[in-house]
């Protein structure tokens, strides 16, 4: 089954946001990203922000029992991202900006949500109170870091953007992962 919106819910303001797949009008936005679905962490073109993807390695042989890897053979149904700042000469560490969780498997959704909140425990903001765990698929969560504070008014626009894009991205990599062993 193909899924035609996210549930996106930003865990600091409580903010939530039904966007349909189809918002992402120009499928070379997804084309770009699917690079990214990699085990290192990148830059984001054209602006450059770090990049950091986690994805969950089942423990003990079980699917709903997971830690955070950056290893190749993970289970798929659900990502970690860290979007930090562009690199500066002048300054040796990046600002983290938002750390999201994507979730696409109801297998994975407690599991998932746990680190999403964990995730917003370690940004330093606090969690908006009442959030509670999505029960539609996929749904992304996105808690903002105290780094926030240093994105430009530009890169608080693109933010949102990029994260439902990039969401899309790891959600669709499966399917085209499948469609080139197919081929």
């Amino acid at each position: 089954m193909i899924a035609k919106t996210l549930y996106h819910i930003t865990l600091t303001t409580g903010h939530v946001a039904v966007t349909p797949r189809a918002a992402i009008e120009n499928s070379s936005v997804i084309a770009a990203l699917a690079p990214l679905v990699t085990d290192t962490p990148a830059n984001v073109p054209p602006v450059g922000w770090g990049l950091k993807l986690y994805r969950p390695k089942a423990l003990h042989g079980r699917s709903e029992c997971w830690a955070m890897t950056q290893t190749a053979n993970a289970v798929d149904g659900a990502a970690m991202f860290t979007v930090s700042a562009a690199s500066n000469p002048s300054h040796d560490r990046r600002p983290n900006f938002v750390h999201c969780v994507a979730c696409w498997s109801p297998a994975l959704s407690k599991a998932a949500w746990h680190i999403a909140r964990d995730c917003a425990a370690a940004g330093g903001l606090p969690m908006a109170h009442g959030v509670q765990r999505p029960h539609h698929f996929p749904w992304l969560a996105v808690a903002l870091d105290v780094g926030i504070q240093c994105a430009s008014p530009n890169e608080l626009h693109m933010l949102g953007d990029f994260e439902r894009c990039f969401a899309w991205t790891l959600i669709e990599s499966r399917q085209r992962r499948q469609g080139q062993m197919a081929a």
